[in-house]
């Protein structure tokens, strides 16, 4: 038998009322979970994201008003758009290669083991982290490309 001076302190820290869930129900947050794209979408969005913080410092180093390292500067705008353009195919080849293989595998396994398999698959947040990564790679690199500001002038950029 616990003695009664714990039983008043034990009520501060019982909650009264429950909380009410940041996104709803136990049914909407586990949708959220299982959602493959919700990870790699925010991480494609910090891509995006960085790509403006780039070109705001590209243009204060080509205006002056910030001061690169030497090493920074170190090849032409047409030597970076090469590297880009490699960059951004051997991403999408990486991406395409490996997650057809790994749904090929998965799906051989599920037929042995149950579909949960690529249910816990989907759910993993390394597998949605992985995903990001090479999307938003692969979109900063398309965005740089694409911007054509940034291999018209100056001769020399960032590399």
């Amino acid at each position: 038998m616990r003695p009664a001076l714990f039983t008043p302190l034990r009520a501060l820290f019982t909650p009264t009322r429950q909380r009410p869930a940041l996104f709803g129900s136990p049914w909407h947050r586990e949708r959220l979970r299982t959602n493959l794209w919700l990870v790699p979408t925010a991480v494609t969005l910090a891509g995006t994201l960085l790509f403006a913080v780039t070109v705001v410092v590209d243009r204060a180093a080509y205006d002056g008003r910030l001061s690169l390292a030497d090493w920074v500067l170190s090849g032409t705008a047409d030597v970076a758009w090469q590297i880009l353009t490699t960059m951004a195919a051997a991403i999408i080849t990486v991406v395409g290669l490996v997650f057809s293989i790994t749904i090929v595998a998965l799906t051989l396994a599920s037929s042995q083991f149950g579909p949960r398999m690529l249910r816990t698959f989907i759910r993993d947040l390394g597998t949605q982290v992985t995903l990001g990564t090479f999307m938003a790679t692969f979109f900063y690199t398309v965005l740089l490309t694409g911007n054509p500001a940034a291999f018209a002038w100056p001769p020399e950029c960032p590399g």
